[in-house]
């Protein structure tokens, strides 16, 4: 059974010691942004799920923002690790267990999370939007 003190590094390796699901749980983890690591080292013509953002954080090993419980900022970062953590734990994938555990239940059918094949097979597919085309000068 998971515990809101468990430490992440119980369910994943990754180069960061000392956080708590808690901290995941309350943007107060201190992980840096995976954005910025992925937009220097990632194949754009790719797809990337967790796992391979957890392999480029474990590669390149971005530093921590802050220690973790030092104060709150909004993390994607910890959603990633939040996700893989319940697959780790269920031996599912997280799509499945959104649309069992929140979608269905709440009666979302037009609320989904989309595969990576799913997006994969999305003509000129975007990916979202970087903070960065917000703040011009």
């Amino acid at each position: 059974m998971l515990s809101f003190e468990d430490p992440v590094e119980k369910y994943l390796d990754i180069p960061y010691k000392g956080i708590t699901i808690r901290h995941l749980l309350t943007h107060t983890s201190g992980l840096p942004d995976y954005q910025a690591i992925m937009d220097a080292h990632w194949d754009k013509s790719k797809v990337a799920g967790n796992s391979d953002i957890l392999q480029y954080l474990n590669r390149y090993a971005p530093p921590m923002n802050f220690n973790p419980g030092e104060k709150y900022e909004y993390s994607n970062t910890g959603y990633v690790l939040l996700a893989s953590i319940a697959e780790k734990v269920s031996g599912r994938d997280f799509v499945e267990l959104a649309e069992e555990w929140i979608f269905n239940p709440l009666g979302m059918k037009d609320t989904g999370i989309r595969t990576l094949e799913e997006k994969a097979a999305v003509p000129n597919f975007a990916a979202g939007i970087s903070k960065t085309v917000w703040e011009t000068t």
